[in-house]
Order: structure tokens, then sequence, then C-alpha cells
């Protein structure tokens, strides 16, 4: 099983069919963006938020890889981090999960 795949489970479990089901780890993440903006509805699920963030954290510290496409650190950062200005909620959340010298650090 690719590490991605066992990172999302571990941290993801209730998403195990999306998980299993995802042919890459961008395709996951495209699939997990979905249930972060639900996560953001009213009541928020802070726990599922909280996961989230903890996958996002893993993937943007696993090894690089050269496909883009493939690479868990471009995912979570294109289908994750770049989406949160465009969620009000989210966005005013944004200070407690992530902070000036994390988003410098992504470069």
């Amino acid at each position: 099983m690719a590490r991605w795949r066992a990172a999302a489970i571990e941290r993801l479990p209730e998403l195990r069919k999306i998980i299993a089901s995802a042919e890459t780890v961008m395709q996951l993440w495209i699939e997990i963006s979905f249930e972060f903006k639900k996560a953001y509805g009213k009541p928020n699920n802070e726990d599922l938020i909280r996961r989230i963030y903890a996958y996002s954290d893993w993937c943007l510290h696993a090894p690089r890889l050269d496909d883009p496409g493939r690479d868990p650190s471009t995912a979570a950062w294109i289908c994750l981090i770049e989406d949160i200005p465009g969620i009000p909620a989210a966005r005013e959340d944004m200070p407690r999960w992530l902070t000036i010298e994390d988003i410098s650090g992504l470069k």
C-alpha cells in the first residue's frame, strides 16, 4: 500500500472508501477538499478539520516525487492550502492551523 494511502486511512478512517478508490494522491486530495468544505458547515466538524490538517501536514513533509500528480506535497498544497482563502470560515480559522512560517516555508 502506498504510504500516502496508509497515512490517509490512519488519520481519516471514515473516508476509507474514498481513500481506497483514489488512483493518485492528487485525486484523493480533490475528494478530501469537498469533505473539508463540508466540515466548515454549521456546526463545524472540528475533529475532521483537525485530522485533515494533520494529513496535510504529513503530505507537506512527505518525500517529494518528480510527478506532481503523484506528489503528496503538491496535492495538499493545490487542493487544500490554496483553496482556504476561498472558504470564508476556513480563512478565518486558518491562523489556528497554519502560521506565517508554515506558509513561507512551503515555497
